[in-house]
């Protein structure tokens, strides 16, 4: 058990069969897999995480487990602020081991319960069954939604204000009862943001504050007993005096745009949103605000539901709802840890798309990284901005991964991809029209040439296009001749998959093909030329 601690085992008395126990895990400073520290027999693997912030929002979570009706002293982390500085036992995300006992039957409750000053703050109740033999992973998230949300008892106890058998998620009260059959089998890549171990190098973390400066804020609705959004909320007005989640004030964001999107209109959203509350209170903060961010797609979180964005209800049930909208993506899960000095996530590595934002004129308008087109570097470029936060280069202080020479860079924006159903000519695979959320990219102002693909294939890294009748290559890898600078034709998504990847580039997406094709934003072209019908002299179609 390498630099982990067993921790008491759920033993009172003396018991002839093995008694069940629970294991820290994730201190671990090697990078030793916890996975490959415990073995048989079947185990929980309880991954411990919040979406506030340790040592400001809370200074101790607790661990009780109950199992055979046996509970265990809990296990406790603390931490402390010095200097501004965070100090903890352990570093969030961690995990708790429960180990199945020999002659464990029934179900094991687990309370988890964070602490301020002494003081109980959140509880958490579950009831699931360990299983026989390997590892399933329980999330346990200490949720701001569901501060305060017990009672004290006269003995020192505390409960939830749910009714018995049912505990507090996001606000809201939900069944103590996990189904272990819905469970995952555990991997520390899901917990420790993709690396093998907590502070190994690789791991990745959500920067909440980077991600959502240069945002801007939606009013959330009750409707059908649901907190909503709508597509509406989700297109930020260009008004001169909008501020954005950073409190600047700007026209708006790459990947904001002027205008309307209708109520009922179909929504994909592929950015963040977090619960804004004032400053001072719980979450990630600055001076003038405080943020919580919702992830994606779990019980706690946000989804899409045809023309809505649900988020959690309590949101809706604050004195003042408002939601905080980034436009900069990829979606967050509630799996992905935080960025903090008492994050586990090594180095404090960002997440590609989290990258620090660019800077135009005082705001922010995206991320460098999702400017380049390998999207996988941060380049230190400056920008300026013109009303609709169109971009113009001003000076570079750094380089993408990918050469930007020969492309020309696509502000992000929203759109309707797809046709309408009023189309006389659109096909039934292009419907239904859905609003998308396209992020700034860089694309190539005309197409790979026989010449250019050519090379690829001489180097090695691509293979021969096809050949003869109207093809522009040979079977030899060279181009036809008089035809180098002519589009390579007859290669399939393979091919020019690899093609870009030995340009350090990649192939644009459908929707940022289609997006570029319609004019971006504010583009409704029916062509990528215009609204004229195709002749020879636009485009060959023989």
């Amino acid at each position: 058990m390498t630099r982990s601690k067993l921790l008491r085992p759920l033993l009172l008395g003396a018991f002839a069969a093995a008694p069940a126990s629970i294991a820290a895990m994730g201190c671990a400073s090697e990078a030793t897999p916890p996975a490959q520290v415990i073995a048989s027999p079947g185990q929980l693997m309880l991954a411990v995480n919040t979406d506030m912030m340790p040592g400001k929002d809370f200074d101790e979570i607790r661990i009780v487990v109950t199992q055979d009706r046996v509970t265990n002293d809990s296990t406790s982390f603390t931490w402390t602020v010095t200097e501004g500085q965070v100090r903890g036992s352990v570093k969030l995300p961690t995990t708790v081991a429960v180990v199945r006992g020999e002659n464990t039957s029934g179900l094991t409750h687990i309370r988890a319960l964070a602490y301020r000053d002494g003081e109980a703050r959140v509880v958490r109740d579950i009831d699931v069954s360990i299983p026989t033999e390997g590892q399933l992973l329980l999330p346990i998230r200490i949720e701001a939604l569901c501060v305060d949300a017990l009672r004290h008892g006269k003995t020192g106890t505390v409960r939830s204000t749910c009714d018995e058998g049912s505990t507090c998620i996001a606000g809201g009260c939900a069944s103590t009862y996990v189904d272990a059959r819905a469970l995952a089998t555990y991997t520390p890549q899901a917990v420790f943001g993709g690396a093998a171990a907590p502070g190994a190098s690789g791991s990745k973390c959500f920067d909440v504050l980077a991600a959502f400066s240069g945002g801007f804020d939606a009013t959330p609705h009750l409707e059908d007993d649901a907190c909503v959004l709508t597509a509406r909320d989700l297109v930020k007005p260009a008004l001169a005096g909008d501020a954005g989640v950073d409190g600047d004030a700007g026209a708006g964001d790459a990947g904001a745009v002027e205008g309307d999107a209708g109520p009922d209109q179909a929504v994909h959203f592929a950015g963040n949103l977090a619960w804004r509350q004032g400053p001072g209170v719980f979450g990630f903060c600055t001076d003038d605000l405080c943020l919580v961010p919702i992830p994606k797609g779990s019980t706690s979180g946000w989804s899409v539901r045809g023309t809505r964005i649900t988020v959690p209800r309590a949101v809706c049930d604050s004195p003042e709802p408002r939601i905080a909208v980034s436009l900069k993506g990829p979606s967050v899960d509630a799996l992905v840890p935080a960025c903090g000095e008492w994050s586990s996530a090594g180095d404090q590595t960002r997440a590609t798309a989290f990258a620090e934002p660019f800077v135009a004129n005082g705001s922010t308008c995206g991320t460098l990284a999702s400017l380049c087109a390998a999207q996988h570097t941060t380049c230190g470029t400056i920008w300026a901005k013109d009303s609709h936060c169109g971009l113009v280069r001003l000076a570079s202080c750094g380089s993408c991964d990918g050469d930007t020479r020969g492309m020309a860079l696509i502000p992000g924006g929203n759109f309707l991809l797809g046709s309408a159903a009023s189309d006389p000519v659109a096909s039934t695979d292009e419907m239904p029209q859905t609003l998308e959320l396209v992020s700034p990219f860089w694309m190539d102002r005309t197409d790979v040439t026989a010449a250019a693909y050519s090379a690829c294939v001489q180097a090695g890294r691509c293979t021969r296009a096809n050949s003869g009748g109207q093809c522009n290559m040979q079977s030899t890898g060279l181009p036809v001749p008089g035809k180098e600078n002519h589009p390579v034709n007859s290669v399939d998504w393979f091919q020019a998959s690899a093609y870009c990847s030995w340009m350090g580039l990649r192939l644009p997406t459908e929707v940022e093909w289609e997006y570029e094709a319609k004019g971006g934003a504010q583009g409704v072209r029916t062509y990528p030329w215009g609204e004229a019908l195709s002749t020879p002299a636009i485009v060959c179609m023989s």
